[in-house]
């Protein structure tokens, strides 16, 4: 139906016209003139569908049995818009030590599609695609099938990954987010470290000595996920959410991370935030040329602390090169070709200085 105006009367035209091409924008054939997008085009009447035309997304199989007796077939493909990531809550005790976690899954149908009881799989790791890069897989086809009853998934190794089978039905309708419990733990250990890191550039060039430079102190949560450590279960990557109860015991949010897939008998370390009572200040006392390429550096790092127990702070320092520590305030510890580390302890309500020289050989 065309839209004609005249004498500022609009009126309606009734018109034959065939549509060429509808990619990226409307081609018509009207009264034998190609037509692209038509803006006059008020209503459009189809007189039928094409005969191979499918209304909504549909998936069609053509099966042909040549065997006398009936076959069960298995169709497994890949499909976009089914996707799931791993969240995890850990509950710090009152004195940092003990940990409690939760591990959930939450899972996500985009497909277009609902699945009643199916059985659930999902795969972690590292999975290469060649369109683009998925950290997670669900594995196979949703299926109807019956499984025993639990409230967990089984984890067992698969390829180079790891695959968790949920032990129950799960239905799962189109355009629904669901949570599934993953794994629960409770009483293990954990540490709390606060962090001072260094910059590389403090040992490239002049850092201005006099001018104190403000460090950040972080606070880090780490805790070994090992059976010995009431843990174990390798755990897919995904963020952690940290809670501590206050003194009315009302869990309080205090700081949240990503962790990697990390196997059991390894390290799972978190950074929480940084203290808020803890202050570092950074400054350069001494700057020499020794010889070419051959330098000396004199750092002054003073720590106080202002909580009302006594804390231990990790001083990493990256300096690079080829270096020599010709002295320091507290021993240090080469962690690695171009880094050294000190642990620094500071009283309740008071003050260190980690002083030290370096010759560095570039």
């Amino acid at each position: 139906m065309l839209r004609r105006y005249q004498n500022n009367t609009e009126s309606f035209e009734p018109v034959t016209a065939t549509l060429l091409s509808n990619n990226g924008g409307q081609v018509w054939r009207i009264n034998g003139q190609i037509v692209i997008n038509p803006s006059n085009i008020a209503e459009m009447r189809f007189p039928d569908l094409p005969k191979n035309l499918v209304a909504t997304p549909t998936l069609v199989w053509d099966v042909e049995n040549r065997e006398p007796a009936t076959q069960t077939i298995e169709a497994s493909y890949l499909t976009g818009g089914m996707n799931w990531r791993a969240d995890y809550v850990l509950v710090v005790d009152a004195n940092d030590v003990k940990g409690d976690l939760q591990g959930w899954v939450t899972l996500t149908n985009g497909s277009g599609a609902g699945f009643e009881d199916a059985r659930l799989q999902l795969v972690a790791g590292d999975v290469n695609r060649v369109s683009e890069e998925r950290t997670y897989a669900l594995a196979g086809a949703m299926q109807r099938k019956e499984v025993d009853s639990s409230s967990q998934f089984q984890e067992q190794g698969f390829f180079e990954y790891h695959l968790y089978t949920l032990q129950r039905p799960t239905t799962m309708r189109d355009n629904e987010t669901k949570q599934v419990s993953l794994l629960e733990a409770s009483g293990f250990d954990v540490k709390k470290e606060f962090v001072v890191n260094g910059q590389r550039y403090y040992y490239q060039n002049y850092n201005n000595p006099g001018q104190p430079i403000k460090e950040k102190v972080g606070v880090y949560i780490q805790f070994r996920n090992a059976q010995q450590n009431k843990l174990g279960m390798p755990l897919p990557a995904g963020t952690v959410r940290l809670y501590k109860k206050d003194d009315k015991g009302n869990q309080q949010f205090i700081g949240e991370d990503r962790i990697g897939h990390t196997p059991k008998d390894e390290d799972v370390r978190v950074k929480v935030g940084d203290a808020f009572d803890i202050v570092a200040e950074r400054k350069q006392t001494d700057y020499k040329v020794i010889a070419r390429n051959v330098y000396e550096y004199a750092y002054e790092i003073k720590i106080r602390n202002h909580k009302e127990v006594p804390v231990n702070i990790i001083v990493n320092e990256p300096i690079g090169g080829d270096w020599e520590m010709i002295s320091s305030s507290f021993e240090a510890r080469k962690t690695a070709a171009f880094a050294a580390q000190f642990n620094v302890p500071v009283a309740k309500d008071g003050e260190s200085t980690l002083s030290y020289r370096v010759r560095v050989r570039y």
